[in-house]
């Protein structure tokens, strides 16, 4: 899927990341699949589970708990510090 710049016409920003905060690992993992599956295996898509997110712990969103549709399957985690 080629990129149509439109977020950058419209808002000034080149680069963003789509979040989503699924209820269960498993579920983030059916939608890197689903994505992967379609042909929008980016990076731009990260997701997490609600068991890795803690208003009891805020700082633990930026640590590396975050998996892409483009390489959820080799173990890949990012966070917003890389």
């Amino acid at each position: 899927m080629k990129p149509q710049g439109k977020h950058t016409a419209r808002y000034g920003i080149t680069n963003f990341r789509v979040i989503t905060v699924t209820p269960t690992k498993q579920r983030a993992l059916n939608l890197c699949q689903k994505l992967q599956k379609a042909g929008l295996a980016s990076k731009r898509f990260w997701f997490t589970d609600l068991e890795s997110v803690s208003a009891n712990e805020p700082m633990g969103i930026l640590e590396k708990i975050f998996i892409t549709p483009r390489d959820f399957e080799e173990g890949a985690l990012y966070s917003f510090r890389d």
